[in-house]
């Protein structure tokens, strides 16, 4: 049987590698268990649902949505998307958990958000490290 971890393995190497924190604060922290009388399972988005929010979507939520469903990765790691890591055709993006760098293809939906935020990007002369981050600050 192996040792249990301490409680927040994941904040370490993310935290620690960035430099943000010399020591992982959550270490003894226990758990905490959601009952299963609230756990709820995933429910994926409808084709309908989709489709309203490509429609209908203000800008800077389809953009957030787009690098979700078109990169399948998770949202910590959109964060730290800069323009540079966006050729027109591919993201680059490298995962928080596994530390793992990616190449991701870019889906005509992922191009046409990145494509239309980019002169919102510019306009608003977003002086923030990454792109995202930026975006949703001038919100």
């Amino acid at each position: 049987m192996r040792p249990k971890q301490p409680a927040g393995p994941r904040f370490e190497p993310v935290g620690i590698r960035k430099r943000w924190r010399q020591d992982n604060p959550a270490i003894g922290i226990e758990k905490l268990k959601v009952p299963k009388s609230r756990k709820k399972p995933h429910q994926p988005w409808t084709d309908w649902a989709v489709e309203k929010m490509r429609a209908e979507g203000k800008p800077l939520p389809r953009l957030i949505f787009e690098i979700g469903v078109g990169s399948v990765q998770r949202p910590g790691d959109w964060l730290d998307f800069q323009w540079g890591d966006y050729d027109g055709d591919t993201l680059k993006l490298r995962q928080n958990k596994t530390d793992k760098p990616l190449l991701l293809p870019c889906t005509l939906e992922v191009r046409k958000a990145l494509d239309q935020a980019r002169p919102i990007w510019a306009l608003r002369r977003i002086q923030h490290g990454t792109f995202l981050r930026g975006l949703m600050d001038q919100q």
